[in-house]
């Protein structure tokens, strides 16, 4: 599952992601975002109980098929 944050402000030590869908924020530290994000990148969170590389694997895959169906995923 991936999950789409948009950043909508930062303070000293995190960041506030904001998720449309679930009309939520979410507090995140600065130090795991890179340096050059601001206010309004969208920051993307892939969600998965298999390890890393089977993850991405899975959405890749995922990806490559919406592509190919012009499917839009949200």
């Amino acid at each position: 599952m991936e999950k789409v944050f948009v950043i909508i402000k930062f303070s000293e030590e995190n960041v506030v992601l904001y998720n449309d869908e679930l009309n939520r924020e979410f507090l995140w530290p600065r130090e795991f975002l890179p340096l050059d994000s601001k206010v309004g990148d969208k920051i993307n969170f892939l969600i998965s109980l298999d390890d890393i590389e089977t993850a991405v694997k899975k959405q890749r895959a995922r990806d490559v098929l919406n592509e190919i169906l012009m499917v839009d995923e949200n």
